[in-house]
């Protein structure tokens, strides 16, 4: 069975960050789609005062499972009182672009409104 949450294994959260070339802090959190044992995909932010960044969403070339963690990821946002959503340089801006998720590209901030609205890129 398919579930996304945010980790909390330190080991497996350390391989995640190694893979993108990214180092642990603590403002950094990991979310993962986990089958059993076996990470699917997984998306890094993270967080300040009022807001989330997204750093990395991978795998970025299976629409549907990205969508899936884009909106996980801006769910735990907004669950976490944060007003605003941004995306890194590191993020595939070709990705938000499909899911319709850029509301504005040059402050790099993602609609979080469209977390209430069906997918639209993976038609």
């Amino acid at each position: 069975m398919l579930e996304i949450k945010v980790l909390t294994d330190e080991n497996k959260i350390g391989e995640l960050l190694d893979r993108v070339g990214t180092e642990p802090s603590f403002d950094r959190g990991v979310m993962a789609a986990v089958d059993r044992d076996e990470i699917l995909a997984f998306s890094v932010f993270s967080l300040s005062a009022d807001s989330m960044t997204i750093e990395y969403i991978e795998p970025s070339t299976d629409i549907p499972l990205a969508d899936g963690m884009l909106r996980s990821t801006i769910h735990v946002a907004l669950t976490r009182g944060k007003s605003e959503v941004f995306y890194a340089e590191t993020v595939s801006k070709s990705l938000l672009e499909t899911l319709k998720f850029i509301k504005d590209p040059e402050k790099r901030l993602l609609d979080s409104d469209k977390l209430f609205q069906s997918c639209c890129g993976c038609k």
